[in-house]
């Protein structure tokens, strides 16, 4: 346990930078979550245990360096919008900070608590898109605000 999660360290500390952070589409470039990732997951949201997670190192600090993790899960009966979390790695372990649900994430140059804030957009069922901003308060992200628009995917 301890040699993975020494292993998932390196990979998150060492990986590029470019392609990581900044935006995030539920369904483009992802690959297999870490074990640890799925057991953190699962230990918090008992209910996503059938799922299938994948997911990517990520930026939230805009440091440069993706020694975040965003992760979703695929295959839970759900359609439009999929679960969306977002862990911190702190002491050598997963810290969840986030988790909402939608299409898309993005992150902002406006910091709160050291951390970018972001925006969720998901699918309303009605042709609209609820875009809700989130702000970090030192621990996790708490929701400031949403809009709706007439956004046509």
């Amino acid at each position: 346990m301890r040699r993975s999660r020494f292993a998932i360290l390196v990979l998150l500390v060492f990986a590029p930078a470019s392609g990581y952070g900044g935006k995030f589409e539920v369904t483009e470039n992802l690959t297999p979550a870490p074990v640890e990732m799925k057991a953190a997951i699962v230990q918090l949201h008992p209910s996503y245990s059938h799922c299938i997670f994948t997911g990517k190192p990520f930026d939230l600090d805009g440091d440069g360096e993706s020694t975040d993790y965003i992760a979703t899960a695929t295959g839970c009966g759900r359609s439009g919008n999929y679960p969306i979390f977002l862990f911190r790695l702190e002491n050598d372990s997963f810290v969840e900070v986030l988790q909402y649900s939608g299409y898309a994430l993005a992150t902002d140059n406006n910091t709160a608590g050291g951390l970018n804030n972001i925006s969720v957009s998901a699918d309303t069922g009605d042709g609209r898109t609820l875009i809700t901003l989130w702000v970090y308060n030192g621990k996790h992200y708490v929701k400031k605000r949403g809009r709706v628009l007439e956004i046509f995917r």
